[in-house]
């Protein structure tokens, strides 16, 4: 606690006295001496502590954004692959299989109506009951017991009972009924509605329907259809699986051929369609 100056003199000059200061002169020297010491001292400044300067951490200079590590991008989510559709008219495919090997055609006397042709083209002309028509549908002959060959891959949509007493069966790659293949004619058939075939698989036999005109020979014709009742017909070879088109064009034209070769037929039947077994391009209806 700091004392009052005047009382700190009264201090320092009772304690002079009795230290034995006797002479007034001196005793006054002494007094005012004391006393101005104290004086300064008690009014002296005090000293302030000296702390030795710490030197300041280092900071980022101004401006310099903090380092931040490079994020990863993340990978996108794939993008899912559209579901696959069906390919050929209306969804119905692409011919992959004639309806039978071409084979069991050759050397086989079919249509009393077309000089025993054992192939009919699609298109040809021939004299029917309501006069010259054309075929709607390219139609095979071949032994009975010949299996009929699905013509596409995809689904049988529905296997009806022909007015000849046998039957068709109808494919499609899409599932659908609006275009469709057939193959009709046929018997045994050994499928049914709902499943699915593979190109080439057999499904039925040939048809005995017209075997009082063909002893021991049966048929089945290969249709595309569109359409309702009646339909329109359309020229399969028109609408062949690419990598199969060279091969299946080749064996229709084999029969052709053969054909031609064994009965003497015009060679109009051969050379005059652009694509073989189209005797015309066009659609027919009924």
């Amino acid at each position: 606690m700091r004392l009052p100056r005047r009382l700190l003199a009264t201090v320092l000059v009772a304690a002079l006295v009795s230290a034995g200061c006797t002479g007034s002169s001196e005793k006054t020297e002494v007094l005012e001496a004391t006393a101005a010491t104290a004086v300064t001292a008690s009014t002296a400044t005090p000293t302030a502590t000296v702390v030795p300067a710490v030197p300041p951490t280092p900071t980022a200079m101004l401006g310099t954004a903090p380092s931040i590590p490079p994020s990863t991008p993340s990978t996108p989510a794939p993008t899912p692959e559209p579901a696959e559709t069906a390919v050929g008219p209306g969804g119905a495919g692409l011919l992959e299989s004639l309806p039978l090997s071409p084979d069991a055609t050759l050397g086989i006397t079919g249509s009393p109506t077309l000089g025993g042709r054992s192939f009919v083209g699609y298109g040809t002309v021939y004299s029917g009951a309501e006069g010259e028509q054309a075929s709607p549908q390219p139609t095979f002959w071949a032994p009975i017991g010949t299996k009929v060959l699905a013509p596409v891959t995809g689904t049988v949509v529905a296997i009806p009972v022909l007015w000849s007493g046998d039957f068709s069966v109808i494919i499609s790659a899409s599932g659908s009924s609006a275009w469709r293949w057939e193959a009709e004619h046929v018997i045994d058939v050994s499928v049914v509605v709902g499943d699915h075939v593979t190109a080439g698989q057999s499904i039925a036999i040939v048809s005995d329907y017209d075997e009082r005109n063909t002893p021991g020979i049966g048929l089945v014709e290969l249709g595309l259809l569109e359409g309702g009742n009646p339909p329109r017909h359309h020229c399969p070879f028109l609408y062949i699986a690419p990598a199969l088109e060279v091969e299946i064009l080749n064996q229709v034209r084999g029969m052709l051929e053969e054909n031609a070769a064994r009965l003497s037929l015009p060679v109009v039947d051969i050379a005059a369609p652009a694509v073989p077994g189209c005797v015309t391009t066009e659609p027919i209806e009924g």
